[in-house]
């Protein structure tokens, strides 16, 4: 470590380097500046309707998952256009575990002797 009476010298390119990067900064200060200026400020009565909303919709969207799994799968009848062309929805975290517990799988199956 160098004593704290000891100047150092930077090189040029240094130099050059921490200049464009104060510039970039202040350039995206000024355009996040005008980002927020650009969004319309929201009353505390909208975003209590927006909250609400969201609310509303995340209960009726569980509302129909819990409906689609309590009903018996055996009941539905699979030549039905309605059932052939909708595609279940699947959570993005379900789909993770899937796919990794498959990939899990077949390593352990190709490790085995």
């Amino acid at each position: 470590m160098l004593p704290a009476t000891q100047v150092v010298k930077f090189s040029e390119n240094w130099k050059m380097l921490r200049q464009e990067l104060t510039v970039e900064k202040e350039q995206l200060t000024i355009q996040q500046k005008a980002q927020m200026k650009a969004l319309p400020a929201l009353s505390n009565s909208e975003i209590e309707k927006k909250k609400r909303r969201n609310r509303k919709r995340k209960m009726n969207a569980a509302a129909v998952a819990s409906a689609a799994t309590s009903a018996d799968p055996s009941s539905a009848d699979p030549t039905s256009t309605e059932t052939a062309t909708k595609k279940p929805k699947v959570c993005f975290a379900e789909e993770v575990v899937t796919t990794m517990t498959i990939k899990l799988v077949a390593m352990a199956a190709s490790t085995d002797p």
